[in-house]
């Protein structure tokens, strides 16, 4: 009991690091938070649009499915650094894409699942260890970086079932 305790906190530490870390590793020189990123864009056609999206996830047992929830979005003129958020996942779990107006996939990207977390710990004899948690619900940060095409992005499973439909 006391464990699991200590593993929400600790993810849900982590969880705002990473969050914090990833929105400043960007650099941004505008923010919107209206739906319509086109007029961000449009004032300077040659700058380039990131887009944060935070989310919380959880897996309903009872039901067998994941609830997916949008908490905010933010939208700023900016360009991502060339370090990528995480590898493209193999196993295919969880992922999204980006699409146009006509719901044409722009771009699919697949990431690790975020309700599977490893986590580094020090153990009684001062030695690193590595132990993977499975969480019942957790939140969590992207940086998408959007065309002027962009309209959607969804989130689906590894069913490729839509669990989250995003208008930009």
């Amino acid at each position: 009991m006391k464990t699991s305790y200590h593993h929400r906190i600790i993810v849900r530490y982590l969880t705002i690091v990473i969050s914090a870390l990833i929105f400043l590793s960007c650099k941004a020189s505008k923010i919107s938070t209206s739906n319509d990123f086109l007029n961000v864009e449009m004032e300077n056609e040659h700058q380039p649009v990131i887009v944060f999206i935070n989310c919380s996830l959880a897996y309903d047992t009872v039901r067998n499915e994941h609830n997916l929830s949008l908490i905010n979005k933010i939208i700023v003129e900016g360009k991502i650094k060339e370090a990528s958020d995480y590898r493209e996942n193999e196993k295919k779990d969880f992922g999204y894409c980006v699409l146009n107006k006509n719901a044409h996939v722009i771009f699919k990207k697949y990431m690790p699942y975020p309700l599977e977390q490893t986590v580094e710990y020090v153990d009684q004899w001062n030695s690193l260890q590595k132990k993977d948690i499975k969480l019942e619900e957790i939140q969590f940060s992207l940086r998408i970086p959007l065309t002027t095409e962009a309209k959607y992005i969804s989130f689906f499973d590894r069913q490729e079932k839509q669990l989250l439909l995003i208008d930009l």
